[in-house]
């Protein structure tokens, strides 16, 4: 798991505005709304790739965490808040595990 990638996500969802977030949507490049995996892209990748298979990689994860950060199982996508995905991430670094 890369700590630092994922401290540098939360920071940008912290300071960015609540309609730039969306777990719906994997975005379409900078500025655009987008889930965790997309901005994961829009801050260290590249679109040319599979978008979940780069921040994966991105962020250090394994395929069941990351499967788990971006497609939570029993959460409706478009109900996730920016304010969750933040305090899912936090948690992330804090115990190693994915807790919605």
């Amino acid at each position: 798991m890369n700590v630092e990638r994922i401290n540098q996500l939360i920071e940008r969802l912290e300071s960015a505005p609540d309609e730039i977030f969306d777990m719906a949507e994997w975005g379409k490049g900078c500025g655009t709304p987008a889930c965790i995996a997309g901005h994961t892209v829009q801050m260290f990748g590249t679109w040319a790739e599979d978008i979940s298979e780069q921040a994966k990689d991105l962020l250090g994860l394994d395929w069941p965490d990351a499967w788990d950060l971006f497609v939570p199982e029993h959460k409706c996508l478009t109900q996730i808040t920016k304010d969750e995905a933040i305090g899912t991430l936090k948690r992330l670094v804090q115990t190693g595990e994915v807790e919605w």
